[in-house]
């Protein structure tokens, strides 16, 4: 028995949103990772700064992968951290490497939620690909 050619289009429509969605996903995904990696990267960098002697020259970054050097005024205990409207406050390292891991717990929990909605995609287009596949067959038998 032929199957409506609405229904038929549907199911067709249906498995394209949903590998436009997998897509946009893995693309988010993709930049979650890159952020984590750069939180992971700037952790390191804060704790290091606990480690850096009294009024000791440096090289400090303004962006870009330009560096400059920089000399430091007594010891490096605080940083400015941006809170969001260009607004920053002084905080002491442990602190800031706290904000930052938790930051990318944050991120971590996200790209969890990600991938279990990327995985629920992929298998409703399963699904479908099951269903054309099942109708393929049984045009076949006919």
């Amino acid at each position: 028995m032929k199957k409506p050619q609405k229904e038929l289009e549907e199911k067709y429509t249906e498995f394209q949103i949903l590998a436009q969605q997998a897509e946009q996903i893995q693309q988010q995904l993709q930049v979650l990772q890159q952020q984590t990696e750069e939180l992971s990267q700037l952790s390191e960098s804060l704790e290091a700064l606990s480690d850096v002697e009294q009024d000791s020259s440096i090289w400090t970054s303004i962006g870009g992968g330009i560096y400059l050097p920089a000399k430091t005024i007594g010891k490096l205990d605080k940083v400015l951290i941006g809170v969001g409207a260009n607004v920053y406050v002084k905080k002491e390292i442990s602190a800031s490497v706290d904000l930052v891991r938790n930051q990318a717990m944050h991120l971590g929990e996200l790209s969890k939620h990600l991938e279990q909605t990327l995985q629920k995609i992929a298998k409703k287009m399963m699904e479908i690909q099951e269903y054309f596949q099942n109708l393929q067959e049984s045009d076949v038998e006919q």
